[in-house]
């Protein structure tokens, strides 16, 4: 009978510990560049939000990672496109430091710019933060975007940038 009560309350302990984790962020897409048919062009530094929902277990958390952004790419005059992504994640806390590292596959990547049609990709984006206040995140990110379809035909624009953002992490 002890064994039994011992499994049942080490089973209904883990359980309490797992929660619907929801993560809203704001930051900043810092600087990065674009490739396209071997120019390379440079990004400017824009605002870029988003939400991760998923679900958390101690140490880690899976879900779907959806961001919202602008770009600015520098030609003359400057491109300005709209950025969406939506992904799954995972991320890891490392046990005892006030570090996590994730990483978001990203399923569907679109960029719009003014007045033209969409691109559409896929990438990754690989991420650390760092936590010094309770609750608060610090991100850093790093996106590898590659979008082979621009208005249903056939495109080559690799996208490389770094977004720092700030985050706030709740299970419920």
């Amino acid at each position: 009978m002890k064994k039994v009560l011992v499994a049942a309350a080490f089973v209904l302990s883990a359980s309490v510990s797992n929660a619907i984790y929801i993560e809203p962020y704001l930051g900043v897409y810092g600087t990065g560049k674009s490739t396209s048919g071997g120019t390379d062009t440079n990004l400017k530094a824009t605002i870029g939000y988003g939400l991760r929902l998923g679900y958390s277990i101690p140490m880690i958390a899976f879900g779907v990672d959806y961001g919202m952004g602008n770009v600015d790419i520098e030609t003359t005059p400057t491109t300005k496109s709209k950025s969406t992504d939506l992904g799954i994640f995972g991320s890891f806390n490392i046990p005892v430091l006030p570090v996590r590292a994730y990483l978001t596959y990203i399923l569907d990547a679109k960029l719009t710019p003014d007045g033209g049609s969409d691109y559409k990709g896929k990438g990754t984006k690989i991420g650390v933060s760092f936590t010094g206040l309770p609750m608060v995140f610090i991100n850093l990110d790093y996106y590898m975007i590659k979008y082979d379809t621009y208005g249903g035909a056939s495109a080559d624009l690799d996208v490389k940038m770094t977004a720092l953002s700030v985050s706030l992490p709740l299970n419920f």
